[in-house]
């Protein structure tokens, strides 16, 4: 993709991904369902489920590698954003334990119909939602003001300013647990 086209990528996908994740936080935050009812159980769970597949998607943009064997052609990257990809190598933080277990549990529970989600939801049936959204924000904010700016849509930039100030309240009352409250 060429610059122009990478801006359009940015504002038009990255941005929805970003919104969705967000978003969907905020449904499965403020919405407090009667999960007697499995309708509204079915609606909690889809939630939830938004919540994991955008957070596996904007953890694979950051952190694959622009090597990695399993990159296909059309995939687009954080370091797609950057004159030199191994810029944003270099710049992001190291790939927190917990992402990796996020992505694992997710593509084993979520993703894929396996053996292991009887397995695991007996296990460790919460998701640490709190942590992998904290640091999510911020390597969002660290992309977001290191990107090229010829490559990168600044309304990205400027919608995190707003999905900030939603979420912030949300992390802040659920600090120190693993779900949010």
């Amino acid at each position: 993709m060429d610059d122009k086209q990478l801006r359009e990528f940015s504002n038009v996908h990255l941005g929805k991904e970003i919104y969705a994740l967000f978003g969907a936080i905020e449904l499965f935050v403020r919405h407090r369902i009667d999960l007697k009812d499995p309708l509204n159980l079915c609606a909690k769970t889809l939630f939830l489920e938004g919540i994991i597949l955008h957070t596996r998607c904007l953890i694979e943009f950051f952190y694959f590698e622009q090597s990695a064997v399993s990159r296909r052609k059309d995939d687009v990257r954080a370091a797609d954003f950057f004159a030199d990809p191994s810029i944003w190598e270099q710049l992001r933080p190291k790939k927190p334990e917990h992402f990796v277990e996020f992505n694992k549990r997710a593509s084993k529970e979520i993703v894929h119909l396996t053996h292991a989600r009887t397995e695991t939801a007996e296990i460790a049936a919460r998701w640490d939602l709190y942590s992998t959204t904290r640091d999510l924000i911020e390597i969002l904010q660290l992309f977001v003001d290191r990107a090229d700016v010829r490559k990168l849509d600044s309304r990205v930039k400027n919608d995190l300013v707003s999905i900030r100030r939603r979420i912030e309240p949300i992390l802040e009352q659920s600090s120190g647990h693993r779900n949010f409250k």
